[in-house]
Formats: C-alpha cells, structure tokens, sequence
C-alpha cells in the first residue's frame, strides 16, 4: 500500500503557542501532545537533579478537583489516555481523546497542566517509588553506563552531563518539595 501523510496546518495562538495539526478525516480519535521547549532535564538547577522528570510525573498524581486516583478514573471513563514526562530538551504533557469526549478530556488536561494539586501523602509515595526506581537503575549495567557516560562525554556542568533518565540522585530527589515542583 502506498503511504500518504497528511498535509500539516500550522498557526501561532496570540499567546505566542505553536500549533500543528495533521488531520485525517474518518479517524474518531484526537492525539494532541504540549511540548515546552527548554523545560527538560537538562534545565534542573545545580544540585535539584531530577527536578523536571519528578515534576512531570507528579502532574497526572492530582490535579483540580481530582485525588490521583479520581484522576486515573476520570481519564479511564472518558475512553482517553493522559501522559506527562521531561527528555532532556523539554517537558511535555500528551492525550489522546475519543473525538466525542475531547471537551471533558481538554478539561482534565488543562487541570493537570495548570491546577496540579501536588498532594504531600502523593508526593511521598511517588518518591518512595522514584528512590526505588533510581536504585533499580543503579544496579543495572546498561542504565549505570548511561549514568556515567554523559558527564565523560559532555564534561562537568554541561547542561547535557546528567543521565538521561532524569531520575537524579537520591540526595536531590530525597530534597525536592512541593513549592520546587510547582
């Protein structure tokens, strides 16, 4: 079969927001994805390794009016599928929607983006598994020689000599509060 891609329509919001669109006609489903350039990994702060990836996985673990479980249980019933993470350039927030149910699944988006509740009893849990996670990664060759190589390869206090996991340290993670989040 020969492959055709759809044509891509592109605006700028008067906020400044660029907007891409690739429409395909006859497909029920909406996939939207927010990249914020300059938000990544590679912007943590000196010694606040992790920030941006922690900060991006707290945001979907309650938002608005939402508890994280409530949270969960909405995007479910709504058919939709909501994902936060950070890449080493930029921090990005995606969802894919049933074209009907796009209204109330932009609703719980704009929650997540912009009225995260970042719990105390959630930020506590997913450190905990977070802390778990990084000493996981520690303890296998591959993300070990990962952690290792980019500061040989970029140098000390390049932006890029983190690990590209963004998972941080044990000490950073253990330090980050909800005030650093936000």
């Amino acid at each position: 079969p020969s492959l055709v891609f759809p044509t891509l329509e592109r605006a700028t919001l008067s906020n400044g927001l660029q907007v891409v669109l690739a429409h395909r006609p006859g497909v029920p489903v909406v996939q939207l994805r927010l990249d914020v350039r300059g938000a990544g990994i590679s912007s943590d702060p000196a010694g606040k390794q992790g920030l941006a990836s922690f900060a991006m996985g707290m945001l979907d673990e309650g938002a608005g009016s939402y508890s994280a479980l409530a949270l969960g249980d909405r995007v479910e019933a709504l058919g939709a599928r909501l994902s936060t993470g950070a890449s080493l350039d930029q921090a990005n927030v995606y969802l894919s929607s049933l074209t009907t149910n796009l209204e109330p699944s932009l609703a719980v988006m704009a929650d997540v983006l912009l009225r995260p509740t970042f719990d105390s009893a959630e930020l506590e849990r997913v450190r905990a598994t977070w802390l778990a996670g990084l000493a996981q990664e520690k303890a296998r060759p591959n993300s070990l020689a990962r952690r290792v190589l980019y500061p040989v390869l970029y140098g000390a206090g390049h932006p890029y000599a983190v690990p590209p996991s963004g998972t941080g340290t044990e000490a950073s993670i253990k330090a980050l509060t909800a005030a650093e989040l936000k």
